[in-house]
C-alpha cells in the first residue's frame, strides 16, 4: 500500500529515492508558502473558476456551457498533458461544500460528486464492502485522494470502474441546473459512447446509493492485465438476493450496461445458458486489452463465479 503509486515504470526508482532523500533532509515548508486558492485565475487567454457554493457553480455553468468541469483531474489531466489540449475555460468543483458531503439515511447513502474515493471508502466499507474492495484496486492512494465518483460519472467511459456498480444498485444520479434538481436513474443516464443525459447547463451534484437489505448482496469483479492500478478489460457488478437480480458490465459495450438476458437466466436458474445470455446482451469490440471473444467468455465466467461464491464454492482467480 505504501509503495503503490510510487513504482515508476518510466524513469525507474532512482529519481524517486533521490526525491525522498531531499524531502527527508529539507526544512519543512513555512506557513503561507503556498498561495491561497483564488475564486478566479486567468493567464494566457485561459481562465479557471473556483466557486465556493452550489448556487455559484450552477450560475457559472449556465454562463459557460462549454467550460470543462474539474474535480480530481485524474482523467482530465491527460487532456492537458498527453493531449496538449489548452482547456480555455475550466470550472473547479472541489471547494463546493454541497458536493463534498456524505450522508447516510435508513435507505440510502448519498455521496457528493466532489467526494474523493479515499473519503468514500469508510462508508462504502460499512455498507457496500464489495464496492470498497474494488475501489482499493482502482488506483493508488494518490489517485484515490484525488479521483471522485462524480468525475468517473462525468467522464462516462464505458470502462469506468464505478459505473456498473451504480447500475447494479439501481443508483440515482442527482443533477442540478438553473431550474433546480432532478434525479436520473443510473440505468438511464448513459446514452452512447461518452454521451449522457446531462444538459449543458447542469452539473452532477451527488449519487444516491440504495442501501442493501439483509437479504441482498452485492458482488463486484474486475478483470485487468495487472491486479492493481490498471484499466479494466471487463468489470461486472451483481446484486442478488431478495427481488429480481441485477447484472451490469463495463468494457462490453459503448456504455456501461445492464445484462438483461443474463439477469433473466440468473433469476430462472438457467446456468447452462449463461454463455448464450451474455452473447445476446453484448457484442463487445476487440482492442489492445482483449478480443471480443475473450470479453464474452470472461463476462460469462464472472457470472459463473458469482454462482460459485453464492453457493460457498471457493474460486481461484486463475481458474477464470
Amino acid at each position: 500500500e505504501l509503495l503503490a503509486g510510487n513504482l515508476c515504470r518510466c524513469t525507474g526508482y532512482r529519481p524517486i529515492v533521490e526525491a525522498c532523500r531531499r524531502i527527508a533532509g529539507g526544512a519543512p515548508l513555512a506557513a503561507g508558502v503556498l498561495p491561497a486558492m483564488q475564486d478566479r485565475l486567468e493567464a494566457n487567454g485561459r481562465v479557471l473558476f473556483a466557486p465556493r457554493s452550489l448556487a455559484e457553480l450552477v450560475a457559472l455553468r449556465t454562463a459557460n456551457s462549454d467550460a470543462v468541469l474539474l474535480a480530481g483531474g485524474t482523467d482530465l489531466g491527460l487532456r492537458a498533458s498527453k493531449g496538449r489540449d489548452p482547456l480555455p475555460v475550466v470550472i473547479s468543483v472541489g471547494r463546493v461544500a454541497e458536493l463534498r458531503r456524505v450522508e447516510t439515511t435508513n435507505d440510502a447513502v448519498e455521496v457528493g460528486a466532489a467526494v474523493t474515493y479515499e473519503e468514500m471508502l469508510p462508508v462504502l466499507t460499512e455498507y457496500f464492502p464489495a464496492f470498497a474492495a474494488m475501489l482499493r484496486r482502482l488506483g493508488s492512494r494518490q489517485i484515490r485522494n484525488m479521483g471522485t465518483l462524480g468525475g468517473n460519472i462525468g467522464t462516462a467511459s464505458p470502462i469506468g470502474d464505478t459505473l456498473p456498480v451504480l447500475l447494479a444498485l439501481d443508483a440515482g444520479i442527482l443533477l442540478h441546473g438553473p431550474d433546480g434538481r432532478r434525479v436520473v436513474a443510473a440505468n438511464d443516464y448513459f446514452t452512447d459512447y461518452r454521451k449522457t443525459v446531462l444538459r449543458p447547463d447542469e452539473i452532477i451534484e451527488a449519487v444516491r446509493l440504495p442501501r442493501l437489505s439483509a437479504s441482498r448482496q452485492l458482488a463486484v469483479y474486475k478483470l485487468s492485465k495487472r491486479f492493481d492500478q490498471d484499466i479494466s478489460t471487463v468489470i461486472a457488478a451483481f446484486r442478488t438476493g431478495d427481488g429480481p437480480p441485477r447484472a451490469a458490465y463495463g468494457g462490453m459495450a459503448a456504455v456501461p450496461k445492464r445484462a438483461i438476458e443474463l439477469e433473466r437466466a440468473i433469476a430462472e436458474d438457467r446456468w447452462d445458458q449463461i454463455d448464450a445470455a451474455v452473447a445476446a446482451d453484448f457484442s463487445p469490440l476487440t482492442d489492445q486489452r482483449g478480443s471480443s471473444a475473450y470479453r464474452l467468455q470472461a463476462a460469462a465466467n464472472l457470472a459463473r463465479r458469482l454462482r460459485f461464491e453464492r453457493e460457498g464454492i471457493s474460486v481461484r482467480l486463475e481458474h477464470l
